[in-house]
Order: C-alpha cells, then structure tokens, then sequence
C-alpha cells in the first residue's frame, strides 16, 4: 500500500528545511475505501443504503472530531451507484428485452382465444345437453373460465420454475456452452462483471404468474360468453 501510495505521489510529504523529516506538511492519504459487507447486507440496493449512511454518520462524526485534518468533500456511495454510468446502459437493454417480451407474449392471449373458440365449437352439441338439463349460462361460461384458469396456473408455475431454476444455473450453462460450444455471450472484460447478474426477484415472478393466468383468463372470455349465449335448440338442431 506505501508503495502504491509512492508511484501515485500520495505518500506523506515533509518540510524541505527538515531533512530529519519530522515535520510533515502532508500526511499520506488514498482517494478511495472499498468496503466489503456481509453477504447478509449485499442482497439488496436497500441493504447498501442503509449500510452507506450509517459510514456516512460515522464519517460525520470522525471529521467533527477533527474538523482541521481532514477533507470535507468525501462521498460513500455503493457499488451501483458507483457504477451508475455502466449499469444505465445495461438496465436500459434489460427494459428495451421486457418490453420486447411483453409485445410477444400479447400473442398468448390471441392463442388462448382462438383454442377455446375451437373447443366451444366442438363442444356444442354437449354445451346443448347441459343446457337443455337445467345449467345455466354463467355456469357454462364458468366452466370454460375455469379451465383457462387452470391451464394458465399449470403453464405459469411450470414456465416461473423453469425461468428460475435457468436463471439460478445461467453462469454455470455460460460456461458450458464456452466450454464445448465457443459459444460466449457475456465478456467480462467489456461489463466490468465477472459472473453474470443473476437475481430473481420473488415479487416479479408472482406479478408474472398472476399476469400469465390473467392474460389466459382474458383469452378465453370471448368464447366462454358465446358459449354461454347459445340456446339449447340451436346447439341440437343438428343432432
């Protein structure tokens, strides 16, 4: 550290007319301290936060103690905050993906109606008997409410576990395909990162899930209400 301090001109300096150098005009000094937290603080941007300002408060009270020896100008900021211009870019990418996922995955909905209208379709002379045997038309509706609901459950929980568990194990799938493919998508040496960021946010998987089944549920209103509206003697006429 002296010596770095030394090729940085950082080191402490003293009185040109003191060659015994006793009497320091500058002592050494470093521009930056990095801190390294618990695993326990480093989960979350809050946890950082929180552990900023309480250095801060600490600082504050150091340099009060010694308001003639130490610099004012000194800022505790985290590694995300730090690294705001790099990370920008990346977030940016991040958002411009969501937005590209969520145009594709309107075509889910358009999916889901288009099977129920055939269902109902080949469901009508059975939607006919139900009918005609006293079920009512929100019973009927519900039944094929009911039943995109599931499917959106079913698809949801399966498509959450798969995304995390792809997540989760992204760095060592990387590696592999380096490994046996050549095949790299994230260089270190140009994001500054050695791992690739792999959080998984359990609030944005529940949104996404209860998005997926809504996004079922709404895909089969339309065939659920014609379903619904149709009479006993027009779905048995042709029986």
């Amino acid at each position: 550290f002296e010596t770095l301090q030394k090729l940085n001109n950082m080191d402490a300096r003293f009185s040109a007319d003191d060659p015994g150098r006793m009497r320091m005009v500058e002592p050494a000094r470093c521009s930056q301290i990095h801190v390294k937290v618990a695993d326990k603080f480093a989960g979350s941007e809050t946890d950082l936060l929180a552990v900023c300002r309480k250095i801060g408060g600490r600082w504050e009270t150091f340099r009060k103690r010694y308001p003639d020896d130490l610099p004012v100008n000194v800022d505790v900021q985290t590694w995300r905050q730090r690294q705001a211009k790099l990370i920008a870019p990346i977030e940016s990418q991040r958002t411009l993906i969501i937005i590209m996922f969520g145009i594709i995955s309107l075509v889910a909905p358009m999916l889901v109606l288009v099977i129920f209208l055939i269902i109902v379709v080949q469901k009508i002379p059975d939607i006919g008997v139900m009918k005609a045997i006293g079920a009512s038309s929100e019973g009927v509706a519900g039944i094929f409410l009911a039943y995109s609901a599931a499917i959106g459950l079913v698809g949801a929980a399966v498509g959450a576990v798969a995304g995390c568990l792809f997540v989760w194990y992204i760095n060592p799938i990387h590696d592999w395909l380096g490994r046996n493919f050549g095949f790299q998508v994230w260089n270190p040496e140009t994001f500054m990162f050695e791992k690739i960021p792999n959080e998984v946010h359990p609030q944005t998987v529940l949104w996404i899930v209860i998005v997926a089944i809504c996004a079922s549920v709404v895909g089969a209103m339309i065939p659920a209400v014609r379903a619904a509206m149709l009479q006993p003697v027009e779905a048995l006429r042709y029986e």
